[in-house]
């Protein structure tokens, strides 16, 4: 997925007129296109705003809570991006 320009909810943060009813919210997807199978599919990303990984961020290391993204996911999402990187 490739994004040009600046994200739109800047523009809404900056005047303050932005719709939180629809921070994180997408409605485009994007074509993902699989080299093995030669399948195309139609991806719509899940919804979702980065504040709440970092108040379970907060809520981990002030109130013992459990994390929505443990260590071991993050380290294989890093080798992940490491190995496309390569590619």
């Amino acid at each position: 997925m490739v994004k040009y320009g600046k994200d739109p909810q800047e523009a809404s943060l900056s005047v303050k007129n932005m719709d939180w009813d629809t921070l994180g919210v997408y409605s485009d997807g994007f074509k993902v296109y699989d080299r093995v199978s030669k399948t195309t599919e139609y991806v719509l990303p899940e919804n979702g705003v980065y504040g709440n990984y970092y108040e379970n961020l907060y809520q981990v290391l002030r109130n013992k809570e459990e994390p929505l993204v443990h260590a071991k996911q993050a380290l294989l999402v890093v080798k992940l991006i490491e190995q496309l990187m390569i590619q």
